[in-house]
């Protein structure tokens, strides 16, 4: 299962002009999103805007647990002592990648400074 950060997911659920790429890439392999990307989508989008819930509602979300606080901690110590933090949301999401042993599917290339992420940068 592919763990998608929003840049995908907001592609997947607007028809972007970059969905071709992920969907290529995704083929035919089990999706989900993190609670912090379900955020990002319903806070970005109108009101009326009723696909963004039916987006949320009907995919896999994988919950921040105590695991996932355990490595995002980790990251945001790494990150910190290097000097090159990520946003909050982006640690978050980084880390429910880790703890579930996913890939991180992303437009995104600040994934890439997590030391220990399977992240597939698009």
């Amino acid at each position: 299962m592919y763990l998608l950060d929003s840049s995908v997911a907001i592609e997947m659920m607007t028809e972007g002009k970059r969905l071709d790429i992920a969907l290529s890439f995704i083929g035919d392999e089990e999706i989900a999103i993190s609670p912090f990307t379900a955020h990002e989508i319903l806070f970005g989008l109108s009101d009326e805007d009723e696909s963004s819930k039916k987006f949320v509602n009907g995919i896999n979300m994988i919950n921040y647990d105590k695991a996932c606080a355990e490595e995002s901690a980790t990251i945001d110590k790494y990150l910190t002592k290097s000097g090159n933090k990520i946003g909050i949301f982006d640690m978050f999401i980084a880390s429910i990648a880790i703890a579930n042993k996913m890939k991180l599917v992303t437009f995104d290339n600040d994934f890439s400074r997590v030391k220990g992420l399977d992240v597939k940068i698009l």
